[in-house]
């Protein structure tokens, strides 16, 4: 996969709260993407504050980890070249 935190684009608001998106993935909230495939979603499945996935939109399930603790820490990976940037 490329790296997801080269280009990060943010999703429309009419985007991320449209309800078939929703309903595609219960239990994230898709803010935004890669350009590509990759996706980045809130975890709601937890408490506050939620940590950041990122994941292909083909293979959830398959290829869903944590990049992020929260949001906070999300943005100051954006364009970062460290490679050892993933936590969890």
């Amino acid at each position: 996969m490329p790296d997801p935190f080269g280009v990060f684009y943010l999703d429309r608001v009419e985007d991320a709260s449209n309800p078939g998106q929703i309903g595609l993935y219960p239990g994230w909230f898709i803010f935004g993407g890669d350009g590509g495939l990759e996706l980045f979603a809130f975890d709601l499945t937890g408490t506050s504050p939620w940590p950041v996935l990122a994941f292909d939109g083909v293979d959830p399930k398959g290829s869903v980890r944590k990049v992020a603790d929260d949001f906070t820490q999300f943005l100051l990976l954006i364009g970062s070249s460290n490679k050892n940037r993933h936590c969890g």
